[in-house]
């Protein structure tokens, strides 16, 4: 049987970011190329870093998006070697760094942000280091554009979703907060094209063979 278990569902904001990246979600899952009868960890919402499941247990594992936001890089990445029986498959995406959006939180921070280390996964070097060892990987280039109606829009979508940003507006007072709002819509709105916002965002995505034990 498939097991799966989604990361959204309804149609809020962060919702409506998961329909965004609904065709990454699609292009990993045809990478896995799934069979009928197997098991399959697809989109896991809960602890990357402690998975409650047993050894060997699922024959592929995808996330778009998801596990990078853990801290503990390195737990993960035993985890799901551990989760996946040999010859398992495992496929995910993580965003490539942004130097942009970055300058921009370091304009209103310098302090580490939650989830900020998630592009760490978005280089090939980082992704060896942590699973090399237990898989045989394969790296493919990709760029989801988000197209939107505006610079609020994007701010809508992940301003309740990106652990980063939303890391920053805990911290900000409520005038340091709105500043931030105003300059995040305005770095979005550089990207207009007319009528709509069309947003050029760059990812890594990782496939891999969970070699024998």
């Amino acid at each position: 049987m498939l097991a799966v278990v989604r990361e959204a569902g309804g149609e809020t904001a962060p919702d409506r970011a998961a329909t965004l990246l609904q065709p990454v979600h699609e292009r990993i899952v045809e990478r896995l190329a799934p069979k009928t009868g197997e098991r399959i960890l697809d989109g896991y919402d809960g602890d990357w870093e402690y998975l409650p499941f047993g050894d060997g247990e699922f024959d592929a594992a995808a996330s778009a998006f998801g596990f990078v936001w853990a801290r503990d890089h390195a737990n993960v990445a035993a985890e799901i070697a551990r989760i996946l029986r040999p010859g398992g498959r495992l496929g995910f995406t993580a965003w490539k760094p942004n130097p942009k959006l970055s300058a921009l939180y370091r304009s209103f921070t310098e302090e580490a942000l939650e989830g900020r280390e998630s592009t760490e996964w978005g280089r090939e070097d980082h992704v060896e280091d942590m699973l090399g060892e237990d898989f045989e990987l394969e790296f493919e280039d990709g760029t989801l554009w988000l197209e939107v109606e505006s610079g609020e829009e994007v701010w809508r979508l992940f301003s309740t979703s990106s652990p980063p940003l939303v890391s920053l507006l805990r911290r900000l007072d409520d005038a340091r907060g709105d500043e931030f709002h105003r300059a995040y819509v305005e770095l979005f709105e550089t990207y207009r094209e007319g009528e709509r916002v069309r947003v050029p965002r760059r990812y890594l995505l990782s496939l891999g063979r969970r070699r024998p034990l």
